[in-house]
């Protein structure tokens, strides 16, 4: 089996397609596949690192993949197309090319950052888009694949919540979205008078921590921090497992700032067992962990657990 490095292009899904066609003959794998995407930005093609894939395998040749991976594309083609329209985008790629599976990799190989990577120095007229390129050695003598380790600073203010309608491709995704945008625009307002974007003491979105954005951040006057991470869920269990890991990425990222709390946000009222697991984790981690459950019919919507 001959296995190789690639460099691809990305473009609003995991666009394996374009580079994988056009590979080299006899390549059946690849040991890893790199992806950047291109934003236009007045004048300028601003180049981003999006992330990688690893032990991707070539079957666009074998017939026996694609007899069993053809009828499921035909089972959810419909709904492929019902997106894209939902979204106000344009179908017209998809009628001009019908989806075909050149590649596969299993979920546990995809490795995509948070954040894209900024790639100022990208060649693009070396690397074309829609082009595959092997290498050997080093990626990062391609790409910058981590983000600057920056001194990470406080930085008060109210990022945009419009632009999250944009991403979302299903009526599920759009209801997350928005319970997410209420429940923080509820706990800004539970934060006043004492916190506020007035005072410069509140972060909505626009603290980043190793260039990851934080739902809140307030500051305190000793140059202390809380963060607080907000999590849509019905499960309490599910929203603290996922909260604290990012909560604990922040606090591990904060560089010379002091943590003062870690907030788990959430909708979901914890039962006993649950609480359980908070109590458990208070009592092992360094940092003071706290739960805020949201619940919009009281007047005031958040109340700590445990």
């Amino acid at each position: 089996m001959a296995v190789k490095s690639a460099i691809s292009y990305w473009r609003l899904s995991i666009w394996l397609y374009p580079g994988i066609q056009h590979a080299k003959a006899g390549t059946d794998a690849f040991a890893e596949v790199h992806f950047y995407t291109v934003k236009k930005e007045k004048t300028a093609n601003l180049v981003y690192y999006v992330g990688k894939i690893r032990n991707v395998e070539v079957i666009k040749h074998d017939q026996t993949a694609q007899d069993i991976i053809q009828p499921v594309i035909g089972r959810y083609q419909a709904d492929m197309f019902n997106e894209i329209v939902r979204i106000n985008a344009d179908r017209k790629g998809m009628d001009d090319h019908p989806f075909v599976a050149v590649a596969r990799f299993e979920l546990a190989d995809l490795d995509f950052l948070d954040e894209p990577v900024l790639q100022p120095d990208f060649d693009l007229e070396k690397f074309k888009r829609f082009q595959p390129y092997e290498f050997e050695g080093d990626i990062e003598t391609v790409f910058q694949n981590e983000p600057e380790d920056d001194e990470t600073v406080f930085v008060a203010g109210k990022a945009s919540q419009t632009a999250v309608y944009n991403k979302t491709t299903s009526d599920a995704s759009v209801t997350i979205e928005k319970l997410h945008i209420e429940i923080v625009e509820a706990l800004e307002q539970y934060l006043l008078p004492k916190y506020s974007v007035a005072k410069a003491n509140l972060s909505i979105d626009r603290m980043r921590f190793r260039g990851n954005p934080a739902d809140v951040v307030t500051e305190h006057s000793n140059q202390a921090i809380t963060i607080y991470e907000v999590k849509t869920s019905a499960s309490g269990r599910r929203n603290i497992r996922d909260a604290i890991a990012q909560l604990l990425d922040y606090a591990a990222h904060s560089g010379k700032i002091k943590v003062r709390k870690l907030i788990i946000v959430s909708p979901a009222s914890l039962t006993t067992d649950e609480l359980a697991f908070l109590k458990h984790l208070q009592d092992r981690l360094t940092y003071k962990v706290e739960y805020l459950c949201y619940d919009k019919e009281q007047e005031i919507k958040f109340h700590k657990q445990g």
